[in-house]
């Protein structure tokens, strides 16, 4: 065997090993994790949830890693719906909010602080294979940006 070609096969061997070595070392690491974004529960009656988040969140950023937690959280779950606001007050006046629009009273203060605070929603369900995130960084009037799962 040539020297020209024990070279090249100790080349060959060599590269083969460190790949190796590489995916083997990298097998072993966990990926990344995604940013997370704390939200809280708001308690009530219904299948649905309603979760509060602070407003520093309005963003889009951080609003696309919250939907990120969102489907994380609900992994394991075959159904899910989720509202999402940035407002407390909000919340507590959302059936009133609802039943005004209903009646066509679009235009009172109660019903646009509502519609300016509900930010967001998640929705899931494995039966249908519907997995779909939305948001509004001017709430639920203003341009909404859709993200499907």
């Amino acid at each position: 065997m040539s020297t020209r070609r024990k070279v090249l096969l100790g080349v060959f061997y060599f590269t083969v090993l460190a790949v190796v070595l590489i995916a083997v070392h990298n097998y072993g690491s966990p990926a990344p994790k995604a940013r997370r974004i704390p939200y809280s529960v708001v308690p009530g009656k219904g299948s649905g949830r309603i979760v509060l988040v602070d407003p520093q969140y309005r963003n889009d950023a951080d609003m696309r890693a919250l939907g990120a937690t969102l489907v994380d959280d609900y992994r394991n779950d075959r159904m899910a719906y989720v509202l999402v606001y940035d407002d407390l007050s909000a919340v507590q006046s959302r059936t009133t909010a609802i039943d005004m629009m209903l009646d066509s009273d679009t235009s009172s203060s109660l019903v646009m602080h509502h519609q300016q605070h509900f930010i967001g929603g998640y929705e899931k369900n494995t039966n249908t294979g519907h997995h779909s995130y939305w948001y509004g960084l001017d709430g639920a009037d203003g341009k909404i940006v859709s993200v499907d799962y």
